[in-house]
């Protein structure tokens, strides 16, 4: 998370300013700028020219810089904490300086109307977490209109998650995870939100083990026998009945039940057993791109799409003949790798594996047979993703 940027700096093709600039409008000097003007470039970064010297952000070299920084900092306070209030005066200094502070002080305005206005007329949409009372009142928390409030609601649910019914934290990434402008979030808060929402698979081993764990640990406490035998039944019958939980409804009941089970025990602080969470182990991002990188013969045999660019085009014609090279290459020289592996995934084995030898021949190697339980958990998350589209 450390890496992340929250100011123009990391915004490389230009979506967030350009959405800023649709949300609050911007003075003529900010859009008669050039990219350097609004960018730091030098090669030499000089930290007096920044109103976060300690991470060499939000630029204020000059006067448009300084007046984008403003935007890219209200956008993204949520998640910048204590520093916020710290980076916004450096950066009021800044336009004092360039005599631009009234044009800043206006958006400033801008921002603070918008936001008193906006939370009472937001539909519960874009809020993370809504409570709903019997007599008809609500409470909203965790609003979710821009990427800094997107990434302070995900760090907020990964901080206090035990305050929370399992039930309520699927809700709650289901709906980060829906408003999307995830640009700031990193690759693990993604996962952490998809595993937290249901939107990942896990093998039925794994489900069991987590079930038995909690069944051992209510036996040495001498709690509740129809629980233990329940849950060591709900383990076996997992194990028996499937070699994996094919669909992640019935994943996502077991991760309530084990939840359940912690809450009422309060096992929540043994770490050995494991946490809900824990029964996801793919993602369906994970699953998206296995299914988008990768086919698999008839042999059993997965490889990567994109390792396919490397087979020899003369190989592929001599086992496979010149009408089949032409149906997978442009003008039999080069190699289309989606229509490549459209037609694997029909050879006969025979022809399968002759291409087998082949591709070994060229270091092209399998990623996996079917034995792989990783290769087979993210199958089946695959299909369910196709499924779902």
């Amino acid at each position: 998370m450390s890496n992340i940027r929250f100011d123009q700096q990391g915004d490389a093709n230009g979506q967030t300013l350009h959405r800023l600039v649709k949300l609050y409008g911007a003075p003529e000097f900010v859009k008669a700028a050039s990219s350097t003007a609004i960018n730091y470039v030098a090669e030499e970064r000089n930290p007096t020219a920044f109103a976060d010297p300690t991470t060499l952000s939000f630029p204020c070299h000059t006067a448009p810089a300084t007046y984008v920084s403003m935007m890219y900092l209200l956008d993204n306070e949520g998640s910048l904490g204590k520093k916020a209030s710290h980076i916004r005066e450096r950066i009021v200094k800044a336009a004092s300086f360039f005599g631009i502070k009234k044009h800043v002080d206006n958006l400033l305005e801008k921002h603070a109307a918008m936001n008193s206005d906006n939370l009472d007329t937001l539909p519960d949409e874009k809020f993370a977490f809504v409570v709903a009372y019997d007599n008809g009142t609500k409470e909203r928390h965790m609003p979710l209109r821009n990427s800094g409030e997107v990434k302070a609601a995900s760090e907020y649910l990964q901080k206090y998650r035990d305050d929370f019914v399992y039930s309520d934290r699927v809700k709650i990434a289901q709906k980060i995870l829906k408003v999307g402008m995830s640009e700031s979030l990193s690759e693990s808060d993604k996962t952490y939100l998809y595993k937290q929402a249901g939107a990942a698979l896990g093998s039925a081993k794994n489900a069991a083990e987590l079930l038995y764990k909690r069944a051992v640990v209510l036996r040495r406490l001498g709690r509740d026998l129809d629980v233990q035998k329940t849950l060591a039944k709900t383990a076996e019958a997992l194990l028996v009945n499937k070699e994996y939980a094919h669909d992640m409804g019935s994943m996502t009941k077991i991760a309530s039940l084990i939840d359940k089970i912690d809450r009422e025990y309060r096992l929540q602080r043994i770490t050995s057993i494991g946490k809900p969470e824990d029964l996801f182990q793919f993602t369906v991002k994970q699953a998206s791109d296995f299914d988008s990188d990768s086919v698999q013969l008839t042999t059993g045999s997965f490889y990567k799409k994109s390792d396919l660019e490397a087979l020899p085009v003369d190989g592929l014609r001599d086992i496979l003949g010149s009408e089949f090279v032409d149906r997978v290459s442009a003008g039999g020289l080069m190699l289309d790798t989606e229509k490549l592996a459209e037609e694997l995934r029909t050879l006969p084995r025979g022809d399968a594996r002759m291409f087998e030898r082949l591709a070994e021949a060229a270091n092209v190697k399998p990623f996996g047979k079917e034995a792989s339980v990783k290769k087979d958990v993210l199958l089946k998350m695959a299909e369910a993703y196709r499924a779902a589209k």
